[in-house]
């Protein structure tokens, strides 16, 4: 809005959400910013749940899945967020990312469709293994954008030996975990968030070191820290090397492991809770979200 105008479409998951985030989010970053305050137009009918026009003339749109919103107009930006928890098939037209990108095709070079979410399709092959280090499994959604994307995936460099590994989702880099039958048993009769605490240390595959949680602030230092596509490794120095995956896609998946606002111990804990639940009564729904939300 102040430094690259142009027309924007967000599109939230549902027109309920679209109204809630207009409220708690837009409304309150133009109330308490004084430049977007100051760039705001001062027509009270430029100013609604759904739409926000500017001064210079950009306009912001939030809507929610369906047709009507992604079609006959132009937008510089689109952005959907919450992606898997929308519809594979919008209203017969086919997917909304290729609808959503469509919208943004007279602006050339200089139009943007974003897409983020946390994954929440099911995997229908379970034999599934990946053709390549950063490819992800096969199914639709945000996922499936990953899949047709560059591929790139967060690496930290080990503050011992220093060279780098990704900071890959799920709780592999949790080695000193029981793992299979042993930590199913475990987690009937243990002290759930203790053996948490206990186990949140990721280990480096390269050396073995043990790093505390403490250190992933200075992991997640984008000085040293690397994006690295699909195809591409990156040395002791920082330096990426290696043909990168083309794509028109720029495509980016963090684990939950490197999230700022995921401890380590909870992030552990969460999958116990699950673990001891499935082991009681036979339902995987707690390591369903856990994996997708928190992994």
């Amino acid at each position: 809005i102040t430094a690259d105008p142009g027309d924007m479409l967000i599109i939230q998951m549902s027109q309920d959400k679209a109204r809630e985030c207009s409220k708690t989010r837009v409304d309150r970053m133009l109330m308490h910013s004084p430049r977007l305050r100051e760039l705001m137009s001062s027509r009270g009918h430029d100013d609604n749940t759904h739409d926000k026009l500017f001064r210079h003339g950009m306009w912001l749109k939030i809507g929610w899945p369906s047709a009507s919103q992604v079609s006959s107009s132009d937008y510089r930006y689109v952005a959907l967020t919450d992606y898997d928890r929308m519809p594979d098939d919008i209203d017969g037209e086919g997917e909304l990312f290729g609808l959503a990108l469509k919208r943004t095709t007279t602006f050339l070079s200089r139009g943007m469709c974003m897409v983020e979410s946390s994954p929440g399709r099911d995997i229908e092959d379970p034999h599934w293994r990946p053709s390549t280090l950063h490819e992800a499994p096969p199914v639709t959604g945000v996922v499936g954008i990953y899949n047709r994307s560059d591929r790139r995936r967060w690496y930290w460099q080990c503050p011992d030996c220093r060279d780098y590994f990704e900071a890959s989702p799920g709780l592999r880099l949790f080695s000193t975990l029981p793992s299979g039958e042993e930590l199913l048993e475990e987690v009937r009769k243990a002290n759930l968030p203790a053996l948490a605490e206990m186990h949140a240390r990721v280990t480096c595959p390269h050396c073995g070191s043990s790093i505390e949680p403490r250190w992933k602030p200075h992991l997640n230092r984008r000085e040293t820290a690397r994006w690295v596509a699909d195809g591409q490794t990156v040395d002791a120095s920082g330096a990426v090397h290696g043909q990168a995956m083309q794509s028109s896609i720029a495509g980016f998946w963090l684990g939950g492991v490197a999230a700022a606002y995921q401890k380590w111990d909870s992030l552990i804990l969460r999958e116990l809770q699950a673990l001891r639940e499935f082991v009681m009564s036979g339902s995987e729904q707690a390591l369903k979200t856990t994996r997708n939300t928190d992994q």
